[in-house]
């Protein structure tokens, strides 16, 4: 199904970035946020984590069962704030890079319901599972088998309207084709159009 351009209620972009734990989405970003002429604001769901570990008393410990189940009873109240906060930046007009890993249909549904009206580059950052869990455990600091668990879900009837693999290429390929990508006015962002309509 063809698609007609529409007039986006933004001049901003969002370059939204979806990929498994290890795929390289923070890297990827980094180098974007270097390469690219204007200013982008970086926003990672990671950030969820680290804003609620400031809050945790000192000598707390926050693998405790009543603090893990805290977190899962106020888990979809915090991604849907990080949600509308991406939503926030965008009527602002500002160019936003988003890192996250969609798991869930219904993150979807809303980023698409949210953010549809804005120019978004939804990318898909694949990588192949071998690599993911070698930086998995040479990292250190992952849960290891979640790379592989999110793999099998994160990009699971989901449209890009551009996909990279870092496995294949370089950080610093990967983020030149995504600019090349962005920058030229035949690629109209339609993924988020397409999939509002569908899901």
């Amino acid at each position: 199904m063809e698609l007609k351009r529409s007039a986006k209620s933004s001049n901003g972009k969002i370059i939204f970035l979806n990929g498994a734990s290890s795929s390289g989405k923070t890297s990827l970003a980094n180098e974007l946020v270097n390469i690219l002429e204007e200013p982008y604001i970086y926003l990672s769901a990671d950030q969820i984590g680290e804003f609620l570990e400031s809050f945790i008393p000192e000598g707390y410990n926050p693998y405790d069962e009543k603090m893990i189940k805290a977190f899962y009873m106020i888990r979809p109240s915090m991604f849907s704030l990080f949600h509308h906060f991406i939503k926030f930046l965008a009527m602002l007009e500002k160019n936003v890079i988003v890192d996250h890993i969609v798991l869930l249909p219904e993150w979807l549904k809303e980023c698409c319901e949210l953010l549809s009206d804005h120019s978004v580059y939804f990318i898909g950052v694949h990588c192949s599972l071998e690599e993911l869990e070698r930086r998995e455990l040479s990292r250190g600091n992952r849960k290891i088998g979640s790379a592989k668990a999110q793999l099998e879900q994160v990009h699971r009837h989901i449209i890009y309207d551009y996909e990279v693999d870092t496995s294949n290429s370089s950080t610093r390929e990967c983020a030149l084709m995504i600019k090349e990508y962005i920058h030229n006015e035949d690629n109209v962002p339609l993924a988020f159009d397409e999939m509002k309509q569908t899901l």
